[in-house]
């Protein structure tokens, strides 16, 4: 959203201009979308927010299909290390919405695959400390390049630009910047 209605300017955009003739400026909003600046209305801008959700979902199935070699748990599992750092198995559970359980035998399987380490807690002997390995962070930076491979092949062939891309994901870092995950270890 611009939030610059009283001069009808975007911030993000100055040379962009709203509708002059909307019969609400208040209910406006300015979207920079792969470079292209749209006014829509609250009801539109759910409507695309929901297509986003939706379009973004259907991506990362698409990625996930692609790269059949590593299950999406342990994928999930290496980027929640990769994010959040050193983490307890509780805090991983509740970041990946499974319980602890499952997050216990998801790990001891990336332990023997020697992918994650586990190491007893240093305050809390009953607990303990998840933590990528080299040879995890090695298999995660295989599995980005590949689906950055498959997304980057995908926007080439739907003609979209470098600079598209750099504005998709300028506003995904905008969106998801405000409400990351809580980080608890």
């Amino acid at each position: 959203m611009c939030g610059a209605y009283k001069d009808l300017s975007c911030e993000r955009h100055p040379t962009h201009r709203p509708q002059e003739t909307a019969a609400d400026p208040d209910e406006l909003h300015c979207i920079g979308l792969l470079c292209k600046v749209v006014v829509v209305s609250n009801h539109d801008l759910h409507d695309l927010s929901n297509e986003l959700v939706v379009l973004s979902a259907r991506l990362v199935r698409e990625v996930r299909r692609n790269i059949a070699d590593v299950p999406a748990a342990s994928t999930r599992l290496l980027s929640l290390l990769d994010e959040l750092g050193p983490s307890g198995i509780g805090a991983l559970a509740e970041a990946d919405r499974c319980s602890q359980p499952t997050m216990s035998g998801l790990v001891k399987g990336l332990v023997e695959k020697g992918w994650v380490s586990r190491a007893p807690h240093p305050d809390d002997a009953r607990a303990s400390v998840v933590d990528l390995t080299d040879a995890g962070r090695g298999v995660l930076a295989d599995l980005r390049r590949r689906n950055a491979d498959l997304v980057a092949r995908r926007l080439t062939e739907a003609g979209a630009s470098r600079d598209d891309l750099a504005t998709a994901v300028s506003l995904l870092h905008d969106v998801i910047g405000r409400n990351e995950l809580l980080h608890v270890h």
